[in-house]
């Protein structure tokens, strides 16, 4: 009976398996997909040398797929779309940062247990490329992925000259465990499934701890407002100056 239920159960992978360049590219593509936005900082190439690289950055939605796509390779394709306000212009260089913290959720961890965002174990991905206008067979297929993930663009002011962007990646560094962070090769990304395989001791859960309270009904002035989602807040995105 042993020996049959041995056959039976699927191998663990070990740590060494956990953090192999396939691993590491599976939770980099699960976390992507599974986020709905994330945090873009623009790099400003063009500015004067005596004052430094300017960063500026905000919230951005995005998607990676047609997400009711009946072809499964189209729900999930690695290809990063956004729809960016101001009818397009110049490519620019930019990071798309997110945090497992930011899901559906707002919480890392299972079954009550709870992980800083800031925490190792708490998996984040920053994704640095060139951001360019789409065109023709490309604007199409990111125009489809960002409206089934995102409805609500179907109904954005035209007048706002929304344009598809594609984010063309050049690098893509991933932290979601012990042992530091990663730059993944892009053949080694573009090629994995979304999976997020992760187990074991890199990734061991902490106790469980308060979560959020809920927001006010109504605010009684901006200040309030400003006041609550700060104190609310898991995690923020911090720009520092390029020299």
């Amino acid at each position: 009976m042993l020996a049959a239920l041995l056959a039976t159960t699927p191998a663990i992978p070990d740590e060494a398996d956990e953090a192999s360049p396939r691993a590491r590219a599976e939770v980099a593509r699960w976390l992507l997909h599974e986020s709905r936005w994330g945090y873009i900082s623009e790099f400003a190439d063009a500015a004067p040398p005596a004052a430094g690289r300017h960063v500026s950055g905000g919230v951005f939605s995005f998607s990676d797929g047609i997400v009711d796509s009946q072809v499964p390779a189209e729900r999930s394709t690695g290809r990063l779309f956004f729809y960016i306000m101001g009818g397009g212009g110049q490519s620019f260089n930019a990071t798309l940062t997110v945090s497992e913290a930011a899901l559906a959720n707002g919480t890392c961890g299972f079954a009550g247990t709870f992980l800083d965002p800031e925490d190792p174990r708490c998996a984040k991905l920053s994704a640095l490329g060139t951001m360019t206008p789409s065109a023709g067979a490309s604007a199409a297929t990111g125009l489809a992925a960002l409206y089934s993930r995102h409805p609500q663009m179907r109904a954005w002011p035209t007048s706002h000259r929304f344009v598809v962007h594609e984010l063309l990646l050049r690098d893509v560094w991933l932290l979601d465990g012990y042992g530091g962070g990663v730059s993944l090769q892009l053949d080694d990304y573009f090629s994995a499934e979304p999976r997020d395989s992760r187990h074991g001791s890199r990734h061991a859960r902490l106790a469980p701890a308060a979560q959020h309270s809920a927001a006010p009904a109504a605010w009684p002035a901006p200040a309030a407002a400003g006041a609550w989602i700060v104190a609310q807040a898991q995690l923020a995105r911090t720009l520092l100056p390029i020299d």
